[in-house]
């Protein structure tokens, strides 16, 4: 019960650090880490005050400056409208996530620095490319390690008479 109270505190707080690094920047391009991971976390997390725990956590690593930025009102925003979206979204986790992080990836960009997609729209579609990627790694890491005992892409089931 602990570690599943621990285990996305330290999963954010890791993440955010992480994304402040250039460690990950892979063709000048670094994925928002923060913004993929509460994503993920949303599919996990049952309770809004948790979810808006994470949220804190996340924003206020990633802040580089006292006050409020621009960058970090409009993710907080967008990470708002997540929790609720997901409940309401027909598909599997995986397919949800990774279309949950486009489309906030380019509402980011849309709302913070409109620019980035119109000078180099290459770039944006590299950092949302990154994003998808690492969401659905980190979505199949903590499913994994959460040993959840439904299937991961396929449902399906081996009857008994199928088996001999």
């Amino acid at each position: 019960m602990i570690s599943k109270f621990i285990t996305p505190i330290l999963l954010v707080t890791m993440t955010a650090f992480l994304q402040q690094t250039n460690f990950l920047l892979i063709y000048n391009v670094k994925p928002n880490l923060v913004l993929v991971i509460i994503i993920v976390m949303a599919f996990f997390i049952e309770f809004l005050w948790y979810y808006l725990l994470l949220m804190l956590i996340g924003l206020s690593l990633i802040r580089t400056s006292p006050g409020f930025e621009k960058e970090i009102i409009v993710l907080g925003f967008l990470l708002l409208v997540i929790f609720p979206t997901k409940k309401i979204l027909p598909w599997k986790p995986q397919i949800s996530i990774a279309l949950l992080t486009i489309i906030a990836t380019i509402l980011f960009y849309l709302f913070s620095s409109e620019n980035i997609i119109i000078k180099s729209p290459a770039l944006a579609v590299t950092e949302i490319f990154y994003n998808v990627i690492f969401g659905l790694i980190i979505y199949l890491s903590y499913y994994v390690y959460n040993g959840r005992q439904e299937k991961f892409f396929i449902n399906y089931e081996i009857s008994a008479s199928k088996r001999f």
